[in-house]
């Protein structure tokens, strides 16, 4: 079993922000005159425009790119190395045969002398570490990230403000208006910009999973996990059965991507991949 964090998984997409908006904008035709000869008015009164062009301001934004992270780091447990003396055997008495007085002419008499001897304990020196702190986790946020846009906005639109010109009245040459003052307005459509905005899917957690031991570790079965990582669109290097940097590398991203525990060749990245231990 291994303890293994779940990373929220990434997601960038793109949004478009207005830069400038819309306005409209006004074409003035001036009217067209015919010229005659008679007794009238040179020229009739009309009415024309005077375009009052639209102004804009600047306006400044902040787009948020990177929401608030909270991420979790675990914290290695912590260990004292002390020395113990153990008794790897006891004390102990045991009976020899020996000589004792009158026995050497007990001959025939099935009489046996033993002699008590005590064998002292026997003690082994170890170095052992005590546990003085547990693993734990330690919880930071990382603060959102925010883009400052600026944008043209119309402060006040395009007018056309009436001038009205007097008729005159002469014995000459007249004109006559063969077509009004015609005004024409085109709409210029708004500028927007495209901006790549992170979110992240889910929380981080960490969790226990079963994992593959070392021992248990086959470069076979470790082939396996580079051409599934390589099927995926990932780059675990060269498929030659080693756990190199790229090979975990790979693996993690891949994780990640599937909201699995990050870091080892755990049971249930091995069937999410549709491998077989």
């Amino acid at each position: 079993m291994v303890y293994a964090q779940i990373k929220p998984r990434p997601s960038v997409h793109a949004i478009e922000v207005t830069i400038k908006d819309s306005s409209n904008k006004i074409r003035v035709t001036p009217a067209q005159l015919k010229r005659g000869y008679q007794q009238v008015e040179t020229r009739e009164g009309v009415i024309t425009y005077k375009i009052e062009p639209a102004t804009f301001k600047q306006v400044t934004e902040e787009v948020m790119i990177k929401p608030e992270v909270t991420k979790v780091e675990v914290l290695p447990a912590l260990y004292e190395k002390k020395t113990e003396r153990i008794k790897i055997q006891d004390r102990q008495t045991v009976l020899e045969p020996c000589q004792a007085a009158g026995s050497r002419y007990a001959k025939g008499t099935s009489v046996s002398a033993f002699c008590a001897k005590e064998i002292p304990a026997q003690y082994k020196t170890v170095e052992v570490e005590e546990l003085v702190r547990g693993e734990r986790t330690m919880t930071y946020t990382e603060p959102a990230e925010y883009k400052t846009v600026t944008r043209w906005v119309v402060d006040q639109p395009a007018r056309a403000i009436e001038v009205q010109e007097q008729a005159e009245i002469e014995q000459l040459m007249v004109q006559h208006i063969v077509r009004d003052t015609q005004i024409f307005e085109d709409q210029t459509p708004a500028q927007t910009k495209a901006l790549s905005v992170t979110e992240y899917e889910g929380e981080p957690q960490i969790v226990v999973r079963r994992a593959v031991c070392d021992n248990e570790l086959s470069r076979d079965l470790v082939i396996q996990v580079q051409k599934k990582l390589a099927q995926a669109g990932y780059n675990p290097g060269p498929i030659d059965g080693l756990v190199g940097k790229r090979t975990i590398a790979s693996l993690a991203d891949y994780q990640l991507q599937h909201r699995l525990a990050i870091g080892a060749f755990t049971y249930e990245t091995l069937e999410e991949m549709g491998i077989q231990p």
